[in-house]
């Protein structure tokens, strides 16, 4: 069983890929500004699914984690819904046996369980995720997302896409960080290993009572102060998506330019919806 489609598989040469998607970036990031955010979505999607079917077997292997990622939302969405539309099931890059689980299965709880069964094949280590669920669904998505970054982040063999991810961890950790800070709660958050920042400065600046340490702690330039969690997230996205650039100017046919080049659309659509 496999976890992304192979359907429509073309398997271009790596560097025709990557001239190409050069060459589309700023028509791509155009259109996207000029249609409706709902619009722009599906052509999100569609841009994903396209950009996949064209890499060959060399670039899936070193990028599937980042299309899964991905795809992880839209596992969320069909668990809400006992119908899935065809389109939806269309658009999914996730292969036709995790979609039979979705389209086929309408008990949550069995999807659940046979979701895990089929991942823990493939990323060891996977489980809990039918626990979380009895905590709810925010619980249950807040732990699915948390067990693969952590796996992710330790196991994938390529640099600029595990570094990515060490990022998005470090981004999850900080947006807890602010929330208990800002929001004053008591409860301290749980920081996710794997990052590039040490879990004792974040328990030590959560203990601090200062939102400013958020900033100290980033990677990346915030300039705060910050008065709202949705603009943290896309400064945050911004300055990964900084990141990435220069990982990419070191290497002109860098395969990393792919994730680049969809972050930078999805980056597009985000700011569109704020």
């Amino acid at each position: 069983m496999k976890l992304l489609t192979d359907r429509g598989y073309r398997a271009y040469p790596s560097d025709y890929l990557l001239v190409r998607l050069r060459g589309r970036m700023d028509q791509c990031l155009d259109h996207i500004r000029r249609i409706t955010p709902d619009k722009a979505r599906e052509h999100i999607d569609m841009e994903h699914r396209w950009v996949y079917l064209q890499m060959n077997d060399r670039l899936r292997e070193n990028l599937w984690p980042y299309f899964f990622y991905r795809e992880i939302r839209r596992v969320f969405e069909w668990l809400r819904f006992s119908d899935i539309s065809s389109t939806s099931l269309e658009l999914s890059l996730l292969s036709e046996e995790i979609k039979d689980i979705f389209s086929k299965i309408r008990d949550a709880s069995l999807r659940i369980e046979s979701l895990e069964t089929t991942l823990r094949g493939f990323l060891k280590r996977f489980e809990g995720i039918k626990k979380s669920f009895e905590g709810g669904v925010r619980t249950f998505e807040e732990t699915f997302v948390n067990q693969f970054l952590l796996i992710i982040s330790r196991s994938i063999k390529y640099f600029a896409l595990r570094e990515f991810f060490r990022f998005m961890i470090d981004f999850r950790n900080l947006i807890g960080l602010y929330k208990h800070l800002r929001w004053r709660i008591e409860t301290a958050p749980h920081f996710l290993s794997g990052g590039h920042i040490k879990i004792s400065d974040l328990k030590k600046a959560s203990l601090s009572g200062d939102p400013s340490l958020v900033q100290r702690l980033s990677a990346v330039n915030l300039n705060i102060p910050i008065d709202d969690l949705s603009e943290l997230e896309i400064r945050l996205y911004r300055g990964l998506k900084e990141i990435m650039r220069r990982q990419c100017l070191k290497n002109p046919v860098e395969p990393f330019f792919i994730p680049y080049y969809l972050w930078s659309i999805y980056l597009e659509h985000l700011s569109k919806t704020l």
